[in-house]
């Protein structure tokens, strides 16, 4: 039994995320790699939401809008995270590379 069936619930629902997995293993990555990947996934993130806001329409599954409109949000919410991914290694290639010239 569960201690906590908020906490299960949530973590049924949610499951393995490969998206959270990768991001949890960045630290592995030179810095430069780092960058690499997360400019690479938001700009598959970015084409994916357009992909999936072009579907437009009644598929014959109820409630299609709303899935794209969910679909859509949680892309956004990834590309907003990568957003400020990208600012702090920015940061850090910059803090990195003044290290180097002192």
């Amino acid at each position: 039994m569960h201690d906590d069936p908020v906490g299960s619930l949530l973590d049924d629902t949610l499951g393995s995320d490969r998206f959270v997995d990768r991001i949890a293993s960045l630290d592995s990555l030179p810095l430069s790699d780092r960058i690499a990947w997360a400019r690479t996934a938001k700009q598959r993130l970015e084409n994916r939401k357009r992909e999936i806001e072009s579907r437009t329409g009644d598929r014959g599954a109820p409630y299609h809008h709303l899935m794209i409109a969910t679909a859509a949000e949680l892309i956004s919410v990834r590309i907003l995270w990568l957003d400020k991914l990208l600012e702090l290694l920015v940061k850090e290639k910059g803090a990195s590379s003044a290290r180097c010239t002192d």
